[in-house]
């Protein structure tokens, strides 16, 4: 599961998000601290950002909860990671109240719990996050915190993928794919796999490549299928809903 350092507009992958203009010391403050990490001078970093999330700023809080995840700079420790992603969220960091969901959600550094973890994904969506809309939307497909709802989890599915989210658009394509929230239909699923292919989702390009080969959902293209088999095959395969930490 995704941890986020900042929100990428992107399509949610973990990366910095430097502002071009910074206005105030704590502002400058934090682009010091980015350009420590950035630099790999880990201890540097770690020591700034200490500094401005005892401060209150979010989202060095975040970010150092981050740090401690992974052992950046400093001792790894699971718990402390939790408590400094839940206070940037109760700040206000988004990326922090992802962050808390995915501990309450795997149970590294607290105790795994569901409740919980819906509803920081729930805080983070209000405020447009897509990572975390998709989420939700996975609850509803699988039914074990939430009731079975697969029209629910396409409605979350669809205001992530309008974002322009590659897994959110590939699930989007299952769904239509399988008949699941709506009624099967191929040239929609073929649409939505289309749109997360093109964006470099792995899944999407074989089964885009599939679809072609088969006809299913638009005219069969010999040639189409293995230009989207080699795209596939030139990169590992990665289940966005697979456990990464």
């Amino acid at each position: 599961m995704r941890v986020k350092i900042f929100r990428n507009l992107l399509g949610g992958c973990v990366f910095f998000a430097l502002a071009v203009y910074l206005s105030s010391p704590a502002q400058a403050d934090l682009a010091s601290a980015h350009a420590a990490y950035t630099r790999r001078d880990l201890t540097v970093a770690f020591k700034e950002f200490r500094r401005l999330a005892e401060q209150g700023n979010p989202q060095a809080q975040n970010m150092l909860g981050y740090l401690y995840d992974f052992g950046l700079g400093v001792e790894h420790s699971y718990p402390k990671a939790v408590r400094w992603y839940r206070t940037a969220a109760e700040n206000g960091s988004v990326a922090g109240m992802y962050n808390t969901g995915i501990k309450y959600t795997n149970g590294k550094g607290i105790k795994k719990n569901p409740g919980e973890a819906l509803y920081w994904f729930h805080q983070a969506a209000a405020h447009g996050d897509p990572d975390s809309m998709i989420k939700i939307g996975w609850m509803y497909t699988r039914g074990d915190v939430l009731q079975r709802d697969d029209r629910e989890a396409m409605r979350w599915f669809l205001q992530a993928a309008k974002q322009n989210h590659p897994n959110a658009q590939s699930f989007l394509g299952d769904m239509y794919y399988k008949g699941r929230g709506r009624r099967r239909d191929y040239a929609e699923a073929f649409n939505w796999y289309r749109r997360a292919a093109e964006q470099g989702h792995v899944g999407a390009q074989r089964f885009l490549a599939w679809m072609y080969r088969k006809g299913r959902g638009v005219s069969a293209n010999p040639e189409e299928a293995r230009k989207w088999q080699q795209r596939a095959d030139a990169q590992p395969y990665r289940n966005p809903c697979s456990p990464e930490f």
